[in-house]
Parts: structure tokens; sequence; C-alpha cells
């Protein structure tokens, strides 16, 4: 065996320690979440009872998130932005 060839061998133990302490952390974050989650549906479970609805919490929790996203919303254009010039005549066809 070279000496060269032990040290990928030393490094790799670190490496490994270093995945699974990622891993232990990335399955911390997904118990909150998912505690998170399951405070949020009790919470619209009551709510939804004291209006004396009766709907799937998942569906209207996913509905509500997705509802207002950024892209969808277009801010109002008022007519005085339009790009007609100022005295053009328009045909307007009435029946």
């Amino acid at each position: 065996m070279k000496p060269g060839n032990q040290q990928p061998a030393a490094s790799k133990p670190s490496n490994t320690l270093d995945e699974i302490k990622k891993l232990e952390q990335k399955r911390e974050e997904r118990r909150l979440n998912m505690e998170a989650m399951k405070k949020e549906k009790e919470d619209r479970r009551i709510i939804n009872q004291e209006r004396g609805k009766n709907v799937d919490i998942d569906f209207e929790i996913m509905i509500d998130k997705n509802r207002y996203k950024e892209k969808m919303l277009q801010q109002h254009t008022p007519s005085t932005a339009s790009k007609v010039p100022y005295g053009s005549i328009e045909a307007v066809s009435v029946r």
C-alpha cells in the first residue's frame, strides 16, 4: 500500500460524519415543518367548525397558499395609460 492511498480513506469518515449531521439537520427541519402543518390544520379545523364549514382541510390550505401568487396578480391599468392617441375616432358597432 502506498501512503497516498491512506489519505483519502482517513478523510472519508469525516465526510461521512458531515453527511450524517446534514441528514439529522434535514430530519429535524422536516419534523418542525410537520409540527407547524399539524398546528395549522388543527387551527383551520377549529375555525371551519365554528363557521359550520365541512371541507377538506388539506385542499383548503393548498388553495389558500396558491391563490395569491405574485406572478398571477396583475396591477390595475387605468384608462389614461392606454396607448390610444387623443382625438382618434374609433368605430363602434351597435346592434
